[in-house]
């Protein structure tokens, strides 16, 4: 990520609360009667006790004021999703980013995944074998519910 912003909302945090809103202005204008999931890459979260940072909370918390709730963070034991043990970054950082939100519905079973590195060959490291994870980010998984009509 490049420290000089060049987009048209003055820094990141402007362009994230930007896409935060879009998205929220298209779901605000359909039948609120119907469930509503967002789900992916928010890189915002909320601080969770002390071993999760906070990351664009001020953004993240737009969604929560809008009846979102997600998954892994209102759980008992949420989890990072951007991780200080991923082996493909290096940062010491622990944060709940990657999200399963939902409005009108309700979520169980949350559970990150892809976290276990795997080996590949590569002439680049010691021995031609490397241990990666398969991205910078893990996986969430949910199990989302509503009452049928």
């Amino acid at each position: 990520l490049s420290t000089t912003y060049s987009g048209d909302h003055e820094s990141y945090q402007g362009e994230n609360l930007y896409q935060m809103d879009t998205i929220r202005a298209v779901l605000d204008g359909k039948d609120p009667n119907k469930p509503q999931i967002i789900m992916g890459d928010f890189n915002a979260g909320p601080a969770l006790g002390d071993d999760i940072a906070g990351e664009l909370e001020d953004n993240y918390q737009t969604l929560e004021a809008d009846g979102y709730v997600c998954a892994n963070t209102a759980s008992e034991t949420p989890f990072c999703t951007w991780c200080a043990d991923n082996l493909l970054i290096n940062d010491p950082t622990n944060n709940a980013i990657d999200h399963v939100m939902v409005r009108y519905a309700e979520t169980s079973n949350p559970r990150r995944l892809l976290d276990t590195p795997i080996t590949v060959e590569t002439e680049d490291a010691p021995g031609g074998s490397a241990e990666v994870n398969l991205s910078d980010h893990f996986g969430l998984q949910a199990t989302v519910s509503w009452p049928k009509d």
